[in-house]
Order: C-alpha cells, then structure tokens, then sequence
C-alpha cells in the first residue's frame, strides 16, 4: 500500500512549478490532491489530468489565497470532494525584485498578501479538519538566509513565513504535526527547510 494512501491534501499555487510537483508526487504516494491555481486554470487541468492518467485521485480548485473566503473554499474543497484533510501545502507565492527605491506599496501589499497572510488564511482554514499525523508544510525560500540584493520586499515576505513557520511548529492547538517547510531544492527535508523558487 502506498504510504499516504486514504490521505488528502491540498497544494495552493499547483498549476506549475514546484507547486505541481508536489502535488503529483503526493498522489503518486496514493494521496487524493486538491490542485489549486489562482489564475491558471489550464495548468492546474494539466496537473489534474497527469495525476488521473497515471491512476490517482485530484481535483482542480481555484481561489486567491490572500482572501479569506477564497481561501476557506480551497480547504472546504477538499472536505466536499474527500471528505477530510491530512495534508496542507502552502505553496503559493509571487515575487519582484528591485531597487528600494522602485519599491511600490501595490508591489508590497501583493507579495505580503499572497505570501504571509495567504499562508495565515489557508492555514486558519485547514486547522479545524487536520488531524493526528497530519502536516502543515509551509514552502519558503533561502532568499531569506542570503538575502539577495534588491528583494527587500520578497525577502520580507520569506523572512517572515520563517518565523511564523517556527511559531506553528511549537503547536496550533490540536494534535498534528503543524508547521514544517521543505527544500526540494537542496535534496533535503528538514523541520525549518526552505524552497528558494516562486510560485502562485
């Protein structure tokens, strides 16, 4: 039996990138995935159709992160299609870089927005259905150890899904496995790992 058999997940920003490889490489675990875009509705279609094609369970479901009701129906999503949650991975996330002095406060509200709170939203959303033994992964950065020039903003935004990842991690109040990051990137998996490509 394959190790997260009758498990669910939902992946945000899944409809390319890391964020689709993650959520076929939990289905081919034997996961049932929710594929959730916020605008690339025939990437995510893509992804769903890979999965089904090689004999797993997904769905595609839209929603923008960083709005609290689009985010509560991302997670109610996986409850109408499996009937549970064992698995968050907050995935989505945005970047531009530039010099502080191009800094716009659109570009700082939407990279906040999309990369801290919509973490909080669907992380809010997910608590109540997740289990014991289930996971909150939260997908991060290294931008937020090198601290590249000229990402102030993005490196703001990594910087803090860090410590709220680390806040998670010392418990949500229910028994779960709460507040991990991974790192495909570096080969490893790790309680405070980071993941340095963006994604949404």
């Amino acid at each position: 039996m394959s190790k997260l058999q009758g498990k669910v997940a939902v992946v945000t920003g899944a409809s390319k990138g890391i964020g689709a490889a993650i959520a076929k490489s939990l289905a081919a675990e034997g996961a049932s995935v929710v594929v959730n875009y916020a605008s690339s509705k025939s990437g995510a279609r893509t992804v769903v159709d890979s999965i089904t094609a090689a004999g797993g369970k997904a769905v595609a479901v839209g929603g923008d992160v960083s709005k609290a009701s689009e985010a509560q129906g991302i997670i109610d999503a996986a409850i109408k299609n499996y009937g549970r949650l064992d698995i968050l991975v907050n995935n989505s996330g945005v970047y531009e870089f530039g010099a502080i002095e191009e800094i716009t406060e659109d570009q700082f509200h939407r990279m906040f927005n999309i990369n801290v709170l919509g973490l909080l939203l669907t992380t809010k959303a997910a608590v109540k259905h997740i289990g014991e033994g289930g996971s909150i992964i939260n997908v991060g950065s290294v931008v937020s150890r090198v601290t590249p020039p000229a990402s102030s903003v993005y490196t703001g935004t990594k910087g803090a899904v860090d410590a709220i990842t680390g806040v998670l991690a010392r418990g949500t109040g229910a028994e779960k496995d709460p507040g991990q990051h991974h790192q495909p990137g570096y080969g490893r998996d790790r309680r405070h790992a980071q993941c340095g490509r963006p994604r949404h």
